[in-house]
């Protein structure tokens, strides 16, 4: 398909307008469900607890106790070391995050959603 061969949206019968739109509504739900079963899979594996022995001690030598061995804290770990060895878009990346959360903790949440007793 060509350029030539594109229609605008304002070009076309209502009925169409409706048909494409209704489509673009439909796979945007669509490809929001997977999004979010992907976001909760990574967070799953991030909450895991680290089984090899490996890693594990890799997680003790920085100090992590048993309980705080997860695959998270590796990440972690991981992106330090990476960091420290002349990884500036990873040193980037943490101070973005740092950063990040430093604003939402200092931020004031209104909730205004409580219901009245």
């Amino acid at each position: 398909m060509s350029q030539k061969d594109l229609i605008p949206l304002n070009q076309r019968t209502k009925d169409e307008q409706k048909e494409i739109c209704s489509l673009g509504g439909k796979r945007s739900g669509e490809v929001r469900r997977q999004q979010k079963a992907m976001r909760e899979i990574f967070e799953a594996i991030r909450d895991a607890k680290v089984k090899e022995p490996k890693l594990q001690e890799r997680l003790k030598a920085a100090g992590f106790a048993n309980e705080e061995m997860t695959y998270g804290a590796l990440l972690a770990v991981s992106a330090f070391d990476s960091a420290i060895g002349g990884n500036a878009k990873m040193t980037e990346l943490i101070m973005k995050t740092l950063e990040e959360k430093e604003e939402r903790a200092g931020a004031i949440v209104i909730i205004d959603d409580i219901p009245d007793i």
